[in-house]
């Protein structure tokens, strides 16, 4: 959700629909927008957009593995067919699920005007094997970013596959 300029809220992502083709966005809208702070600066995107690179680079070689750097210990993780996980224990036990990435492509992202939260969304492929059997799944994500003393972590994760 997101307030416009005359003060009502709108949503700005929906990722749990099914749809008939694939969304283009316009030549004219630019990819990761960047927020002002009120002071006129900008908000720190770029740290923010690095960190998300950087997982998904991990993501990409390592699998759930590389959420053991990224994860905030107050995280919350959602996929389909399963309660959120919440604690350290889920956490853990996610972390050593074997899944394979064979693409991911961020779609956007923001961060708010105070620097500290931020997002991005976009399509992944992923090769999951659960009770021995391997299958291709094309998701969804939402991936929400938290700035802390550490640095950016992740506070949410949603894959909707």
């Amino acid at each position: 959700m997101e307030r416009s300029s005359n003060g009502k809220w709108e949503n700005i992502l929906d990722i749990g629909v099914e749809h008939q083709g694939p969304y283009f966005r316009p030549d004219s809208v630019s990819i990761f927008n960047h927020l002002v702070k009120p002071n006129g600066s900008l908000a720190d995107f770029g740290s923010l957009k690095k960190a998300e690179l950087k997982f998904e680079e991990k993501f990409r070689s390592l699998g759930n593995l590389a959420y053991a750097t990224f994860l905030s210990p107050r995280a919350i993780i959602c996929r389909n067919g399963k309660l959120p996980i919440k604690t350290k224990e889920g956490q853990n036990s996610f972390i050593e699920e074997k899944i394979n990435v064979i693409s991911d492509e961020v779609s956007d992202g923001e961060i708010s005007s105070a620097g500290d939260l931020g997002y991005f969304y976009g399509v992944e492929k992923v090769l999951v094997t659960r009770n021995g059997k391997t299958e291709t799944k094309k998701a969804c994500y939402l991936r929400v970013w938290k700035l802390d003393g550490e640095g950016w972590k992740i506070v949410l994760d949603v894959l909707n596959n």
